[in-house]
Parts: structure tokens; C-alpha cells; sequence
């Protein structure tokens, strides 16, 4: 849904008719006036088609016409975009932001230094700037807002200069929300305690394989870890509770999923088009699923679902899984809700959760108190005083404080 949506807009601009689309222009730089009282203009191109300027350009901080004199305060949205032999911007620290697409698609972009006076750097504004040398960018502390996808498809940037940004991080971070990252080979990856909300599309389309998204976290952006194909283990943590549209679509080594009990909201196309994915739990506190957020999971065999109160779902949610033979385990007495709900009626076989472990009594004597659940690759998966907790797990082997147990579907 996506990609298809990205092509209709992009063709939709390309086929636009062509518009004169500045005020006026000053040594081969246009402008748009932005406020007659103020006196302000933001930096715009010659016509919508972008591609008005070339080399290295340096922008004043003021610029005079008609006798008036201008504060230069923005970068408008796609001034130079598709400006293929654009090297290299200059921008005065007048300007405060920093428009959508404003440099997407300046493939031979090299260099720009954003002023510490910029507060907002919009959608795409540095999309698809791929060279060899546009390596590296510092982001002011003065920034507040990044939009979605202001760095995407820029395959050689490196590191980001800003808040996490160490050797082992190349995150960025902008008021406590992880905007963007450059994994730079990076395969697990922790992200650090203390964000609380990972932007729309920070991680779309990285080499991950292993994430783990703290207690802090409270919400999952749209496209966060969309197309992140070789991602096999993704841990959330009791914190979150709103995960974004197409979060995890097209994850396609994804093989299991277990959505905490603080998750309300998971939005559409959250995890479609997971081929591997086998087995899903989803948590109490989910309320709302969006269309389409399991569709196309051919994989999967097992689906538990805990809210005894039924969470109602359109037809859309599992399209393309084989239902008929797909397991739904739900609490001991809500079975005939779920049986009778459009949705949710049409699972094969709806068992109690208690029909759904092969944990055994002796296994949980010894688990007993305080208990610490690692996957075999050694990552935590589960921390709980309360060996009842075990049932939430996915379908596989586990180490529980140095014992291994097998938990079956």
C-alpha cells in the first residue's frame, strides 16, 4: 500500500502541468514573499519541476527588491529538489525551517550545514540524497520537529550528529523521539532507554535483524520498521501502546510477534505482507486493529488473543491467511463472542488459551519467583514475577534462569 501510494503521487506530480512558482529572484536565487508585514520570504525554485539550481549556492540572510528588504527565514517546500548538479548549500542562520522535499533527490549533494536557529526540518526534506559524499550531517540542538522520512533511501549516510549519536548508535533523537537511524552494518540493535516514541519510518528499510524497543517507548511511528527484510526477533516493551500504521509490513523473516498488554491501538497494514510469520499473540489492552494489519500472513498457524472482551475487527484483518486452518486461542469465556464475531468466526478451530501451552507443572515450580526469559540467541524476552506470565509466550525453546524450556502450540 505503500509503494503503490509513492508511485500515484509521484506521478501525479510529474504530470502536473509546469507553473511559474516564485515572487521573484535575486543573483539566480527565487523567492517567495511569506509575510509583507514581517518583511520574510523563504527560498523556492524557479518552477515546480525543482532542478532551478546547480554547483555550490550560498544563501544571504536578507535580500532586497522594490526598495524593500527581506529576512530570509525558510527553505520552501522542494526549493531544490531533483537539482542533480546541486554540490553544496550555504543557509544563513535566519532560516528556521526547513521545507518538505526541500533538497529530495539532489543526488550529487555533497554538503549542507543546517544553522542552529532551524526548529523544523520537514517530510523528505533530504530524501534520496545517495552520493558517495553526503556522509554525514549535524543536527542542531535547536531542532523540534523532523518529518517522516526526511533521510530515506540516503544509502550512504553514516552517522547523524545529535543525541545517541555514538559509534555504536547512529540514532537520532529529537525531544526524546528517535527520528531517524543509520545502521551503517548494524544488525541488533537496543535502542536506549529513555525515547519515548520511534518517528515514522526511522528504521524503514535498514539491515536489522534483531531490535529491542524499551519500557519507555510508548508509541510505534507509521513505516517505523517497514521493509526491514532480514528482521527475525523484534522485542516490544510494556511501555508501548499505539503501534502505527504498516509498522512492520513487509518484515518478511518475522517468524513470531507477542503484543504487550499496554498496546490499545495497532494500525493498518502493521504487520502485512509478514510471510514467515507463524504465530502472533496480542495482549489485553488491544481495543482497536486496523484493516489489513495481518493480511497476507500465509504463515501463520496460531493466534492468541487475550482481551476477553471481543475486539472487534473488520473482514480485512487476516486477508489472504488460511484462516481454516489458522488456531485462534482466546479466554476460557469469551470463546462464543469470538465465534460469532465477523472476523474472528471464520478461524478454524477457537480453543481456550488454556488449550494452547505445554508448559508443565513441574517447569513452573521451578520458575518459580522472580524470572528472567531468554530466546537461544541469549536476547530477554520476558521478565515477570508471575509464572503464569509464561503462557504469553511465543510457540519455541527458551532459557528460564538457566533451565531450558520448550513452550508448544
Amino acid at each position: 500500500m505503500k509503494r503503490t501510494l509513492f508511485f500515484m503521487l509521484l506521478s501525479a506530480w510529474l504530470s502536473a502541468p509546469a507553473a511559474w512558482a516564485y515572487d521573484f529572484d535575486v543573483d539566480g536565487i527565487y523567492y517567495n514573499i511569506t509575510s509583507s508585514d514581517e518583511k520574510t520570504v523563504e527560498v523556492t525554485s524557479k518552477s515546480d519541476f525543482g532542478g532551478s539550481y546547480s554547483g555550490k549556492v550560498t544563501i544571504p540572510a536578507t535580500v532586497r527588491y522594490n526598495g524593500t528588504r527581506y529576512s530570509v527565514t525558510a527553505i520552501g517546500e522542494r526549493a531544490f529538489s531533483i537539482c542533480e548538479n546541486l554540490t553544496s548549500v550555504t543557509i544563513p542562520n535566519s532560516v528556521t525551517s526547513i521545507g518538505n522535499h526541500a533538497f529530495g533527490d539532489c543526488c550529487d549533494l555533497k554538503s549542507v550545514t543546517i544553522p542552529q536557529n532551524v526548529t523544523t526540518i520537514g517530510e523528505g526534506a533530504f530524501s534520496a540524497c545517495d552520493n558517495d559524499n553526503f556522509t554525514e550531517i549535524t543536527i542542531p540542538q535547536s531542532v523540534t520537529f523532523i518529518g517522516e522520512g526526511a533521510f530515506a533511501a540516503c544509502e550512504n549516510l553514516k552517522s547523524f550528529i545529535g543525541k545517541f549519536a555514538t559509534e555504536d548508535h547512529r540514532c537520532l533523537v529529537v525531544k526524546d523521539t528517535l527520528v531517524a537511524f543509520a545502521p551503517k552494518g548494524l544488525t541488533e540493535y537496543v535502542i536506549p532507554n529513555g525515547i519515548i516514541a520511534i518517528g515514522g519510518s526511522a528504521f524503514d528499510g535498514t539491515n536489522l535483524t534483531s531490535v529491542t524497543i524499551p519500557e519507555s517507548v510508548t508509541a510505534i511511528g507509521d513505516y517505523a520498521f517497514c521493509e526491514c527484510i532480514f528482521l527475525t526477533s523484534i522485542t516490544i516493551g510494556e511501555g508501548v501502546a499505539t503501534i502505527g500504521n504498516g509498522a512492520f509490513n513487509f518484515c518478511e523473516e518475522l517468524t513470531s510477534l507477542t503484543i504487550p498488554n499496554s498496546v490499545t491501538f495497532i494500525g493498518e497494514d502493521a504487520f502485512s505482507w509478514c510471510h514467515a510469520l507463524t504465530s502472533v499473540t496480542i495482549g489485553e489492552g488491544v481495543t482497536t486493529i486496523g484493516d489489513d494489519a495481518f493480511s497476507f500472513c500465509e504463515s501463520l498457524t496460531s493466534v492468541t488473543a487475550y482481551n476477553p472482551i471481543l475486539v472487534d475487527i473488520g473482514t480485512s484483518v487476516f486477508r489472504g491467511v488460511d484462516c481454516a486452518n489458522c488456531k485462534l486461542y482466546v479466554p476460557r469465556g469469551s470463546i462464543e463472542l469470538y465465534e460469532a464475531a465477523e472476523g474472528w468466526s471464520k478461524f478454524g478451530e477457537i480453543l481456550s488459551i488454556d488449550e494452547s501451552s505445554a508448559i508443565t507443572e513441574t517447569r513452573q515450580d521451578k520458575a518459580d519467583g522472580h524470572m528472567t526469559v531468554y530466546n537461544l540467541q541469549g536476547v530477554p524476552v520476558l521478565e515477570t514475577n508471575d509464572a503464569a506470565d509464561l503462557h504469553k509466550l511465543s510457540a519455541g525453546a527458551y532459557i528460564v534462569n538457566g533451565k531450558t524450556m520448550i513452550i508448544a502450540r
